[in-house]
């Protein structure tokens, strides 16, 4: 019997259901409507935990959290910054049972080493961390290969921070972690934003592949849509803000949540010059 080869798409930071819902009229995702269409829909499936690394390194071994230890992002806490000797990596189950196994994109399944998706039995590309394409030699590579110049990113928003509302090249938002609260527009064609980049890398793969006939599980993690909120012409522009709808909790006031949950919301506003539903719709248009 022919084993099916997998391709496993999963992009990062998907938005509250119902609020997807909300606006769907104003969006167009003819790929992933086919995706659904051809596929199995899982429309009360939850994320083990709402963090990066835990959630990633759940994909990793098929456990809990509380089974695997990775409690938290980037070892913070006093979480593992790495897998247990005995966890169950399921790339190394893929090759046992004669399989090819790639990721070509987002890891971040553990602490804040050098430990990447090849570490854990994958074939392909990812960077240690949290990572970017933006800074990497193979994504310089990739410009070169298809004769494109190294963007620069118009950023048109700042969470706590006016002065970062500038144009700059994009490699030098890779690096820090403070552009996570930026949302702005690629000044470039579409195929110099990272998605197209894994795309490109995976096919290759693909076509490696073909070639040989062995069956795989090809795994692509684009980072978006997690912020920061980057976006290539033509999508820019593509949905109009005044249109869309406020999620249903925007105006939680948290009074029936436990404390810890106000207290990190608290954190992460201490600053912020963006409040109202007005101010916020045009970065969610991003």
């Amino acid at each position: 019997m022919k084993r099916p080869n997998i391709l496993w798409l999963n992009c990062d930071h998907f938005a509250y259901v119902p609020h997807f819902a909300l606006n769907r009229d104003l969006i167009r995702t003819p790929a992933f409507d086919r995706l659904c269409i051809g596929g199995t829909l899982f429309p009360n499936a939850y994320t083990v935990c709402p963090l990066c690394t835990p959630a990633r390194a759940s994909l990793a071994t098929g456990q809990y959290p509380h089974r695997h230890g990775v409690l938290n992002n980037d070892g913070a806490h006093g979480s593992r910054q790495e897998f247990a000797p005995d966890a169950p990596l399921v790339a190394r189950d893929l090759h046992a049972a004669g399989y090819h196994a790639a990721l070509f994109g987002k890891w971040h399944a553990v602490g804040n080493g050098e430990a990447t998706a090849g570490d854990a039995g994958y074939q392909g590309w990812s960077p240690p961390r949290y990572g970017s394409v933006y800074n990497r030699p193979a994504y310089a590579d990739y410009l070169e290969e298809m004769g494109l110049e190294h963007p620069d990113i118009e950023i048109e928003w700042h969470l706590k921070d006016a002065s970062q509302i500038r144009r700059r090249p994009l490699h030098e938002t890779a690096s820090d972690v403070a552009f996570h609260q930026t949302c702005g527009v690629i000044q470039g064609p579409k195929e110099t934003h990272e998605s197209y980049f894994l795309a490109h890398g995976a096919n290759r793969y693909l076509e490696k592949r073909a070639q040989d006939g062995a069956p795989f599980c090809l795994r692509v993690d684009p980072w978006g849509p997690h912020q920061p909120y980057y976006v290539a012409p033509p999508f820019a522009g593509s949905v109009d803000p005044q249109k869309i709808a406020p999620p249903p909790n925007f105006a939680q006031d948290y009074s029936d949540r436990p404390a810890h949950q106000k207290r990190c919301l608290d954190e992460i506003l201490k600053g912020a010059t963006t409040r109202t539903w007005p101010q916020w719709a045009p970065v969610v248009a991003r």
